[in-house]
């Protein structure tokens, strides 16, 4: 029986759920076949690759999806991830940026503070990283789990950035 774009869609999310990312990777390409204009599907894919450390790939996905029209604030910081891991921190700032405008969550600040910590900008990523803390208060109500995390990930980061010396 041949799986629809939408079923293979969530049987991807439930891999990555698993740490599974080739295996999800996998479906978002039987249903980028099935599916060729949808962006969330290119921008999940792209993501799948960068916990591959296929950074080249991630960059190539998450442009297209992009150019398909998926411009929610997760495809940008998709690029904007693959941006960074190739070390092109400007264009991954910019990314971060739009992410931000589109949605201020924890999520996207936590992403930009990232950027600005491996561009030696300690004081912009220690901002960002409050700026995490304090909307992840907000949507605290939305998603507990996930939001919790990213709060202990950018309070532990900001820690980071407060005791190194080298930046």
């Amino acid at each position: 029986m041949a799986l629809s774009a939408v079923h293979l869609d969530s049987q991807a999310i439930n891999l990555v759920g698993q740490e599974k990312y080739q295996e999800a990777a996998d479906c978002w390409t039987e249903a980028i076949l099935l599916s060729p204009t949808s962006g969330s599907n290119y921008s999940n894919r792209g993501r799948c690759y960068l916990f591959l450390k296929r950074y080249e790939e991630a960059l190539a996905d998450c442009q297209k999806a992009i150019e398909l029209g998926y411009t929610s604030a997760y495809g940008y910081i998709n690029r904007g991830r693959a941006y960074a891991a190739l070390e092109d921190y400007e264009k991954a700032i910019e990314d971060c940026n739009i992410a931000i405008e589109k949605i201020p969550n924890a999520l996207c600040y936590c992403e930009r503070g990232k950027v600005y910590l491996a561009m030696g900008e300690k004081t912009k990523a220690i901002e960002d990283f409050n700026k995490a803390m304090e909307a992840g208060k907000v949507e605290g109500v939305a998603n507990n789990n996930y939001v919790e995390k990213i709060g202990k990930e950018a309070m532990a980061l900001a820690s980071e950035a407060l005791q190194r010396e080298d930046i």
